[in-house]
């Protein structure tokens, strides 16, 4: 499944104004790294493109072989009000996933797995109501398979509510939960806390998705983070007779640990490059009736990757 799940302040509340610090990504719902961020404008729509790249080094199965992994995706958002209270945003994202799995037995050995595709569809609405509260309602629908799957098999979705109270000028909390539904007829059912806490003016701590993150300005135009983060995804499986399990379901989450450095010269755009860990690895194969035929989990590695941020 992904992303979405895999990070998570599912409210765009009214954005805090953060001298110093760049703005916080305002997600409508997990995921990826799904990561919108709502600069204001003087428009009435907004839109906010993000091409990234993900490159995980090789590391050990336990059950022997390696795995690696590389992505390449794109996310466009769009936010726009429709009343005095009420906001639309809807968020696209498209992800390739590059699995790059060698001597692994139990895998049928070799490469096993051909492209792997995710694209999430996520319309939300907000209400800003008076005061300090805010609230979100919204979906997800997702399709997420291996290149060649039965189209019809490859859809899932969701539903997600949250909402967040605006204490003091520099200081906010919310509360969400996100139930999605998995290829195995089973249901996630996810809490969503969320935070954004200016500390200083050079230090910003704040949710996003299924992750925290803690930022600080280095200068005016250059930014540190140090970030982690929850990435659940799933994908159905070719029926093809040399799929390792035709019309299956592979499962790959993983826990990440980075520190991402930005630079935004100027409010429409930003350049931002991540190195860090992957500090927890599992892959999981079922089978067409959901029981599980492969579960094992894979050393640390680390990884890099970069996105570009573009805002109209």
């Amino acid at each position: 499944m992904r992303h979405l799940l895999p990070a998570a302040t599912l409210v765009m509340l009214p954005t805090l104004c953060v001298a110093q610090t760049t703005e916080p990504e305002t997600d409508p719902i997990f995921e990826a790294e799904a990561d919108i961020i709502s600069s204001p404008t003087a428009s009435s729509l907004n839109l906010n493109l993000e091409p990234y790249v993900y490159f995980g080094a090789k590391s050990d199965l336990d059950g022997g072989g390696e795995v690696g992994m590389r992505r390449a995706g794109w996310k466009l958002g769009l936010s726009t009000p429709i009343s005095e209270r009420w906001e639309f945003n809807l968020e696209f994202i498209n992800e390739y996933s590059f699995p790059d799995i060698s001597s692994a037995g139990a895998l049928g050995g070799g490469d096993p797995f051909n492209t792997l595709i995710g694209a999430q569809l996520l319309p939300a609405f907000t209400w800003k109501g008076p005061g300090k509260w805010a609230w979100r309602i919204g979906g997800r629908i997702e399709y997420a398979a291996e290149a060649g799957a039965d189209v019809g098999e490859s859809f899932i979705g969701g539903v997600f509510a949250s909402f967040r109270r605006q204490e003091t000028p520099t200081f906010s909390w919310g509360f969400g939960a996100a139930v999605f539904a998995r290829f195995d007829d089973s249901f996630w059912i996810i809490p969503l806390p969320a935070i954004t806490w200016k500390v200083s003016d050079t230090i910003l701590i704040y949710s996003e998705r299924v992750g925290v993150n803690v930022q600080g300005t280095i200068t005016e135009d250059w930014f540190l983070t140090f970030k982690a983060r929850w990435e659940p995804r799933e994908y159905r499986l070719t029926d093809d007779a040399t799929s390792v399990l035709p019309g299956g379901v592979l499962r790959d989450d993983s826990v990440l640990l980075g520190v991402e450095l930005a630079w935004r010269p100027r409010p429409n755009f930003e350049a931002l490059l991540e190195v860090g860990g992957a500090v927890y690895q599992k892959y999981e194969l079922l089978d067409s009736s959901g029981d599980t035929q492969f579960d094992d989990n894979a050393d640390p590695a680390p990884y890099i990757a970069a996105r570009l941020r573009f805002t109209f």
